[in-house]
Protein backbone atom coordinates (compact mmCIF):
# COMPACT_ATOMS: atom_id res chain seq x y z
CA UNK A 1 0.00 0.00 0.00
CA UNK A 2 1.18 3.37 -0.96
CA UNK A 3 -0.58 6.73 -0.12
CA UNK A 4 0.29 9.76 -2.70
CA UNK A 5 -0.94 12.59 -4.37
CA UNK A 6 1.69 12.56 -7.21
CA UNK A 7 -0.78 10.81 -10.04
CA UNK A 8 2.23 9.99 -12.07
CA UNK A 9 3.94 8.09 -9.36
CA UNK A 10 0.63 6.21 -9.08
CA UNK A 11 -0.18 5.77 -12.46
CA UNK A 12 3.45 4.27 -12.67
CA UNK A 13 4.11 2.03 -9.74
CA UNK A 14 0.09 0.96 -9.09
CA UNK A 15 -1.82 -2.34 -10.47
CA UNK A 16 -5.00 -0.95 -8.44
CA UNK A 17 -5.62 2.31 -7.58
CA UNK A 18 -7.91 3.58 -4.94
CA UNK A 19 -9.30 7.12 -5.70
CA UNK A 20 -10.50 8.96 -2.49
CA UNK A 21 -12.78 11.84 -2.17
CA UNK A 22 -13.09 13.67 1.36
CA UNK A 23 -12.87 10.05 2.93
CA UNK A 24 -14.97 8.38 0.55
CA UNK A 25 -13.95 5.99 -2.14
CA UNK A 26 -14.75 7.68 -5.43
CA UNK A 27 -12.92 4.92 -7.99
CA UNK A 28 -11.54 1.80 -7.59
CA UNK A 29 -9.31 0.33 -11.29
CA UNK A 30 -6.18 -0.26 -13.03
CA UNK A 31 -3.92 2.69 -14.52
CA UNK A 32 -5.79 1.64 -17.58
CA UNK A 33 -9.14 2.02 -16.42
CA UNK A 34 -9.31 4.94 -14.34
CA UNK A 35 -7.49 6.47 -17.47
CA UNK A 36 -10.09 5.31 -19.96
CA UNK A 37 -12.94 4.81 -18.17
CA UNK A 38 -13.22 7.76 -15.13
CA UNK A 39 -16.32 7.19 -13.27
CA UNK A 40 -17.13 10.84 -12.97
CA UNK A 41 -15.48 14.45 -13.56
CA UNK A 42 -13.84 14.52 -9.98
CA UNK A 43 -11.59 11.19 -11.38
CA UNK A 44 -10.91 13.56 -14.90
CA UNK A 45 -9.70 16.09 -12.44
CA UNK A 46 -7.53 14.80 -10.50
CA UNK A 47 -6.12 12.57 -13.22
CA UNK A 48 -5.29 15.91 -14.91
CA UNK A 49 -8.17 16.77 -17.66
CA UNK A 50 -5.66 18.58 -19.90
CA UNK A 51 -2.96 15.20 -20.29
CA UNK A 52 -5.02 12.26 -19.93
CA UNK A 53 -3.76 11.15 -23.31
CA UNK A 54 0.15 11.82 -22.41
CA UNK A 55 -0.70 9.83 -19.46
CA UNK A 56 -2.32 6.73 -21.47
CA UNK A 57 1.53 6.71 -23.22
CA UNK A 58 3.39 6.16 -19.93
CA UNK A 59 1.26 3.15 -19.60
CA UNK A 60 3.13 1.58 -22.40
CA UNK A 61 6.46 0.67 -23.85
CA UNK A 62 8.12 1.24 -27.34
CA UNK A 63 8.89 -2.77 -27.30
CA UNK A 64 5.39 -3.49 -27.13
CA UNK A 65 4.59 -1.37 -30.12
CA UNK A 66 7.88 -2.33 -32.26
CA UNK A 67 7.13 -3.79 -35.86
CA UNK A 68 9.85 -6.57 -36.45
CA UNK A 69 11.55 -4.88 -39.13
CA UNK A 70 15.19 -4.35 -39.79
CA UNK A 71 16.85 -1.09 -38.33
CA UNK A 72 15.94 2.61 -40.54
CA UNK A 73 18.64 4.73 -40.70
CA UNK A 74 18.40 7.52 -37.45
CA UNK A 75 17.91 7.01 -33.88
CA UNK A 76 17.16 4.25 -31.82
CA UNK A 77 15.32 4.03 -27.86
CA UNK A 78 15.20 1.38 -25.49
CA UNK A 79 12.79 -1.42 -26.03
CA UNK A 80 11.44 -0.41 -22.23
CA UNK A 81 11.11 3.30 -23.18
CA UNK A 82 7.40 4.48 -22.82
CA UNK A 83 5.64 6.00 -25.23
CA UNK A 84 5.63 8.96 -24.26
CA UNK A 85 9.40 9.24 -23.96
CA UNK A 86 9.40 7.87 -27.84
CA UNK A 87 6.44 10.72 -28.87
CA UNK A 88 8.93 13.54 -26.74
CA UNK A 89 12.30 12.00 -28.56
CA UNK A 90 10.89 11.92 -32.16
CA UNK A 91 9.48 15.42 -31.59
CA UNK A 92 12.83 16.82 -30.55
CA UNK A 93 14.52 14.36 -33.18
CA UNK A 94 11.84 15.69 -36.16
CA UNK A 95 11.48 12.35 -36.82
CA UNK A 96 8.04 10.00 -37.15
CA UNK A 97 9.54 6.46 -36.83
CA UNK A 98 12.27 5.42 -34.00
CA UNK A 99 14.72 2.05 -33.86
CA UNK A 100 13.45 -0.08 -30.85
CA UNK A 101 17.26 -1.28 -29.08
CA UNK A 102 16.88 -4.79 -26.36
CA UNK A 103 17.61 -5.07 -23.50
CA UNK A 104 21.00 -6.84 -25.18
CA UNK A 105 21.74 -3.96 -27.61
CA UNK A 106 20.33 -5.98 -30.78
CA UNK A 107 17.94 -4.48 -32.75
CA UNK A 108 13.72 -5.71 -31.89
CA UNK A 109 12.10 -3.69 -34.37
CA UNK A 110 10.82 -0.15 -35.15
CA UNK A 111 8.30 2.51 -34.08
CA UNK A 112 5.99 4.56 -36.09
CA UNK A 113 4.37 7.64 -35.04
CA UNK A 114 0.83 6.15 -36.65
CA UNK A 115 1.16 3.27 -34.75
CA UNK A 116 0.87 4.96 -31.82
CA UNK A 117 -1.62 7.41 -32.64
CA UNK A 118 -3.83 4.78 -34.43
CA UNK A 119 -4.46 2.76 -31.42
CA UNK A 120 -6.91 3.63 -29.46
CA UNK A 121 -5.88 2.30 -26.57
CA UNK A 122 -2.37 1.00 -25.04
CA UNK A 123 -1.80 -2.51 -25.03
CA UNK A 124 -3.56 -2.76 -28.39
CA UNK A 125 -0.72 -2.89 -30.90
CA UNK A 126 -1.81 -2.86 -34.33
Amino acid sequence: VLVTHDIDEALLLATKIVLLDKGRIVQVGSPLELLTEPASDFVVDFLGRSDLGIKLLSLETAGAFARAEVAIDGPGLSADASLREVVSFMATQRVMQVNVIGAEGAHVGVVYAADIFSTAVPGHAT
